[in-house]
């Protein structure tokens, strides 16, 4: 982040000799640099109005110039934020997340899902109860975007977008990518040849089949 920092803050300590802090600080001539893409800050506020650790949010930064200006607001707190996607003019979601970092609309046959997978997860941080990754699914036509960590013996490290299509009502189709690297990424297909035994092949940055039985126990 470029710019100045403006505003007043008064520090004091109550009666139990806790920090209290009331005020506001607002970021002046302020760019941001996400994604490879410089950000303007439109409006960056941080209020505080007590504890000094859970300070009001409330930030605007915009990848401006384009055809369609899109970014991300912050509103909320630093303890419970809420980000969410704007443009000018509005487009779904998936469009302002491509806007945002491919400064164009989103290829048509999917090129850029793996790019978008992982800004949504950045930017968006699991935030499932906002409904934007039910719309970016939705949008990308899978029926999963969902985010792990690498398990023990998995050739990806951190954490790992996962992209999934259920194919038939025995088959899934999955790709996993890491999105701390720029590993290929593993391809996987999941066959359910009976209720208790499921054949799993992958391919990509690690190849590998795999059958599995599955016990139950009352």
């Amino acid at each position: 982040m470029e710019g100045r920092l403006a505003g007043q803050l008064q520090v004091q300590n109550d009666k139990n000799n806790t920090l209290k802090v009331n005020g506001a600080i607002a970021a002046k001539d302020t760019t941001f640099k996400a994604y490879g893409q410089n950000l303007t800050v439109q409006r960056g506020i941080v209020s505080f109005q007590g504890p000094l650790d859970d300070p009001r949010l409330n930030i605007l930064a915009v990848r401006e110039g384009l055809a369609v200006e899109a970014g991300v607001e912050i509103m909320g707190s630093v303890r419970h934020p809420r980000v969410t996607l704007v443009s000018t003019p509005n487009v779904p979601d998936t469009e302002k997340l491509s806007w945002i970092v491919l400064g164009r609309k989103p290829d048509p046959s999917g090129l850029d899902t793996s790019v978008l997978l992982a800004a949504a997860g950045s930017i968006l941080g699991g935030q499932s109860g906002s409904g934007i990754m039910e719309q970016i699914t939705k949008a990308l036509g899978v029926d999963e975007i969902s985010f792990k960590q690498a398990g023990i013996g998995s050739s990806l490290s951190g954490q790992i977008g996962v992209v999934g299509k259920r194919i038939s009502s025995r088959v899934y189709l999955s790709y996993e990518r890491s999105l701390a690297t720029t590993t290929m990424g593993i391809t996987k297909l999941t066959y359910n040849l009976t209720p208790k035994i499921t054949v799993v092949t992958q391919a990509g940055e690690d190849s590998a089949i795999d059958l599995f039985y599955t016990f139950q126990f009352d």
